[in-house]
């Protein structure tokens, strides 16, 4: 449940020039609550052992995104000679708070837990593609690409215990997630038209980065690839 918000404009410089753009933004909340009864078994020898409790929990999440683009087109005097490049933004917002409190069956003692977790999520992305037909039987295509994502995720947790419910951070568990992708590429392509013939070749490379790493861990990895 939230509101949405959406606006967009085209406007001619001129009978060869054009822009474009967009921005769409939406704001959202939901909760939800329940009960859960759990039993686990205990199998030793001869002995049948069990512990069962319930969880009462509740989730309150809110959040907002929105994506931003931009788009520029030229074209010329030749037919089909045109020139784009474009931008696009992509950002998402979360946060997620959750408390359950867990009571035993057998001695009705109970505990609580409660955590936080916030998250961003976005994306950027820019891009120009180019067409240049040098005659009515040769139309060369060039272009570029790039994608560069940024995740990160924070997570914390407190905990506490019956009668008082004095809430204790779980440093143990509490920790930041960093997670970038980049992606480069570009392409170029030729297209011949004879008689009764058409003919396309081309080419496209693309590399890809990616990093991760915990903010309280030695945890972290790397990968770079092309194709």
């Amino acid at each position: 449940l939230g509101p949405y918000f959406q606006w967009t404009t085209d406007f001619d410089i001129n009978s060869k020039n054009n822009i474009s753009s967009s921005l769409r933004i939406n704001d959202f909340s939901f909760n939800s609550s329940g009960l859960t009864n759990n039993e686990t078994s205990f199998y030793n020898d001869s002995l049948n052992l069990s512990n069962s409790y319930v969880s009462d929990f509740s989730t309150i999440t809110t959040g907002k995104n929105y994506d931003a683009s931009i788009d520029y087109k030229r074209t010329f005097k030749k037919p089909e000679q045109e020139w784009t490049v474009s931008a696009q933004m992509t950002n998402s917002d979360r946060d997620i708070d959750y408390d359950v409190t867990r009571t035993n069956d057998i001695d009705a003692l109970s505990d609580k837990e409660s955590s936080t977790n916030t998250s961003t999520n976005r994306e950027i992305t820019f891009q120009t593609d180019y067409t240049h037909p040098f005659s009515k039987k040769f139309t060369l295509e060039t272009g570029a690409k790039s994608i560069l994502r940024t995740v990160e995720s924070s997570y914390d947790y407190s905990s506490g215990t019956y009668p008082n419910y004095v809430m204790t951070a779980d440093t143990s568990r509490n920790n930041v997630f960093n997670y970038d992708q980049n992606v480069f590429a570009g392409y170029a392509q030729g297209g011949l038209t004879l008689a009764r013939w058409g003919f396309k070749t081309g080419a496209r490379y693309e590399m890809t980065e990616v990093e991760g790493d915990f903010d309280k861990s030695a945890t972290t990895f790397k990968s770079d690839y092309d194709n």
